[in-house]
């Protein structure tokens, strides 16, 4: 991926790259999807259509880039993993036999329910 962002002017919401009587002009974008681990397949199925609709609609001499970025908090898992656990100790998942909760981990217990 290039990083270096090269220089443009900024007029009127346009970006204009180059000369800026020969340059290139476009508009920049920023969508910011919302999570979607819950959300129904034919909901996902439709998104995935209406992106490969937007890309086919792309006409001789347009240019699209994109560039993807994964959110790396992964805090509400780790909390789902942490309720789990707790859950799994106080409910005797353990065996009883004063196991760490690190060594309840490890093992590959799996939590019913």
């Amino acid at each position: 991926m290039n990083v270096h962002v090269p220089d443009c002017y900024l007029v009127d919401d346009l970006l204009i790259f180059g000369d800026i009587t020969r340059g290139v002009i476009c508009q920049g974008m920023d969508v910011s999807m919302p999570d979607q681990t819950n959300v129904e397949v034919d909901v996902l199925n439709a998104l995935e259509s209406d992106l490969r609709t937007f890309l086919a609609n792309l006409q001789e001499g347009e240019r699209l880039q994109v560039q993807f970025y994964k959110d790396s908090d992964y805090g509400r898992e780790l909390e789902a993993i942490r309720r789990l656990l707790t859950k799994a100790i106080c409910a005797g998942l353990a065996g009883g036999t004063g196991q760490s909760a690190m060594s309840v981990m490890s093992s590959g217990w799996k939590a019913t329910g």
